[in-house]
């Protein structure tokens, strides 16, 4: 009963510490020699490990105040003992001495506190084309991160740590509508980030010839004209595509009647203009003849 009760205890001790300390932590390096500590004062993080290194001399590093909890320690720093390891578990302020020279002033001291994660994804939205192809988001943090989509046609790197990038590998889109891919990112203890991979449907598929849409003259040398068969200013989101969907042209039409759209810079062939709207989806197929 007693091995039992033992056991769980350490179970929760070893798991409450777990639970403070960074995925990766640092080791921070002190030099001793006559008669200094080098840095003397520190901040570090419960699970950083502090390490001192022999200069020169015969010291020691011994704790003369620590917090509560934490492990003391009283060790030589010599020729013969060039080095000494502490690892922090416990947060608060450590003071810590050369027992032979500490009234020549060879003292300094560490402050430690809790590991706090973080977890930054931008943009919270990547729009790609109806090809296959890949794009990026940018992980900021300070631990290890995972990160998976809830679609097979958007593959992302699993995992990373610290500040990284994600690469969402997608397929060509087969329909016509916009499809949506939802990556989620997670770091323990923290509300995990959702960002999207939002791809356009496979243009030349079908065009839509609604809302009274005109494009003039088409074919052309590469100007056309877009207006509404009704008065008024129109307001849309112009996308052009090429046939392999790929986008070659992009303009935000707003407060006017009419636009005017200068294509003459791109080879002759087959193009689709895409305008939304709050109220429209429209695609039109063009061709440019010089």
């Amino acid at each position: 009963m007693k091995i039992n009760t033992m056991i769980n205890g350490m179970f929760v001790l070893m798991t409450l510490i777990l639970f403070q300390v960074p995925a990766y932590a640092a080791k921070h390096l002190v030099h001793v020699g006559n008669y200094y500590f080098n840095p003397t004062a520190l901040s570090v993080n419960v699970g950083d490990t502090m390490r001192w290194v022999w200069d020169n001399g015969s010291h020691t590093t011994t704790s003369s105040s620590i917090p509560a909890g934490a492990t003391a320690w009283d060790h030589p720093i010599n020729s013969s003992n060039t080095f000494y390891e502490y690892h922090i578990t416990v947060a608060g302020t450590y003071n810590y001495v050369c027992t032979p020279h500490a009234g020549m002033g060879m003292v300094a001291s560490f402050t430690a506190i809790s590991f706090i994660p973080s977890l930054n994804v931008s943009p919270s939205t990547q729009t790609v084309t109806s090809g296959s192809g890949s794009t990026t988001f940018t992980v900021t943090s300070n631990t290890n991160w995972s990160a998976a989509s809830n679609s097979a046609w958007c593959a992302v790197t699993p995992s990373g740590t610290g500040n990284g990038m994600i690469n969402a590998a997608y397929t060509q889109n087969p329909g016509s509508n916009t499809r949506v891919a939802q990556v989620t990112v997670t770091v323990t203890g923290l509300t995990p980030v959702e960002v999207t991979v939002s791809q356009d449907g496979t243009v030349g598929i079908e065009e839509s010839h609604v809302n009274n849409f005109l494009i003039y003259p088409n074919p052309s040398n590469g100007r056309f004209t877009i207006t509404r068969g009704e008065t008024g200013k129109i307001d849309f989101n112009l996308t052009i595509l090429d046939l392999n969907g790929r986008v070659v042209y992009t303009q935000q039409c707003a407060g006017q009647s009419e636009y005017q759209i200068d294509l003459s810079a791109r080879p002759d062939g087959v193009y689709f203009m895409r305008m939304k709207a709050s109220d429209i989806s429209h695609v039109e197929r063009i061709v440019i003849t010089k």
